[in-house]
C-alpha cells in the first residue's frame, strides 16, 4: 500500500509546509466569565478566519486556506504547501497571520506566537510532528504579543530575499516582515525577523490614531504584576514600526 492510500484508510494526513502557533496572553488568570467571553471570542474569531475569503497576494495566487485547530487558549494554523513552494508560501501566510493577530486585537485578544516550516501530520483535532515541534520551542519565548518566525523559517525568508527577481518589481517585504531586536523574558533580546501586524493600520491614512486606538484597546485590559512588560514591550514595537518608512508603503493587499 503506497504511502498516500495508507493515510485515507488511517484517516490522517501528511504535510509539509507552514506551522503557525498562537496562544492567547492572560487566559490562565481568567475568572469563569472572563474565560466564557474568551471562548465566544475565539469561535468568533476562527469562523472569520474560516470564511476569509482573500485574494492572497501578486507572489502566489493558488495557495489554500489553512487548516486551523484550536485546544484552550492556544490556536494553530497549518499550510500545506509542498516542499517547492515554501519561499512563496511565505507571503501569503503573511497576510492570514496579520488578519487573525489583528481581528484577535478587535477583541482584546491578544495573540503571541511562532511561525514554523517543516513536516507535520494531522489527525481529527489533533497535528504533531517536527513543524509542531519548532514552533513550541519558540512561541512562549518572546516577551509581547506577535509572532515570531523560528530560526529554521527565518532562512527560508533570507533565501526569499536573496533570490528574489528584482525585475518583477519591490517584494516590500516589511509589508509583512520586518527584523527586530525582539525582548525576551529576563529583560534580554534577540534580533529575529517578526510579523508585521502593524501594517494596516498604519498604512492607511484615514483616523483615528493608530498609537491612540491601540492604546484604547489595551487600557481596560488585566495586567497582572509581572505581565505589564509585555504590553509596554508590544507598544513599543507598534510604534517603532509606524515611524519607520516600511509602515509608509503603498497598500497593495
Amino acid at each position: 500500500m503506497d504511502t498516500t492510500k495508507m493515510e485515507q484508510s488511517q484517516g490522517y494526513r501528511t504535510g509539509f509546509g507552514f506551522v503557525a502557533l498562537l496562544d492567547a496572553l492572560g487566559v490562565s488568570s481568567y475568572d469563569i466569565d472572563a474565560a466564557k467571553e474568551f471562548l465566544s471570542d475565539r469561535d468568533w474569531l476562527l469562523k472569520q478566519m474560516g470564511s476569509l475569503n482573500i485574494e492572497f497576494s501578486e507572489y502566489e495566487q493558488d495557495i489554500e486556506s489553512p487548516i486551523i485547530f484550536s485546544f484552550g487558549d492556544t490556536i494553530i494554523f497549518t499550510w500545506n504547501v509542498g516542499v517547492d513552494r515554501i519561499m512563496m508560501g511565505l507571503v501569503p501566510v503573511a497576510e492570514w497571520l496579520r488578519v487573525a493577530v489583528m481581528l484577535g486585537l478587535s477583541r482584546k485578544m491578544l495573540l503571541r506566537g511562532s511561525l514554523a516550516v517543516g513536516k507535520y501530520i494531522a489527525f481529527e483535532n489533533t497535528v504533531i510532528g517536527p513543524a509542531v515541534a519548532d514552533a513550541a520551542a519558540w512561541y512562549e519565548d518572546a516577551d509581547w504579543f506577535g509572532v515570531t518566525l523560528t530560526p529554521t523559517t527565518e532562512y527560508h525568508l533570507i533565501s526569499l530575499l536573496e533570490t528574489w527577481d528584482r525585475s518583477n518589481g519591490s517584494l516590500d517585504i516589511e509589508k509583512w516582515f520586518v527584523e527586530y531586536d525582539v525582548p525576551r523574558k529576563g529583560a534580554t533580546h534577540k534580533k529575529q525577523w517578526v510579523l508585521s501586524w502593524p501594517y494596516q493600520a498604519w498604512a492607511s491614512d484615514k483616523p483615528p490614531s493608530p498609537i491612540g486606538t491601540l492604546a484604547t484597546l489595551l487600557w481596560d485590559l488585566p495586567k497582572p504584576k509581572g505581565t505589564e512588560d509585555k504590553y509596554r514591550n508590544t507598544f513599543e514595537f507598534y510604534k517603532w514600526y509606524g515611524s519607520n518608512p516600511h509602515a509608509k508603503l503603498s497598500n497593495k493587499t
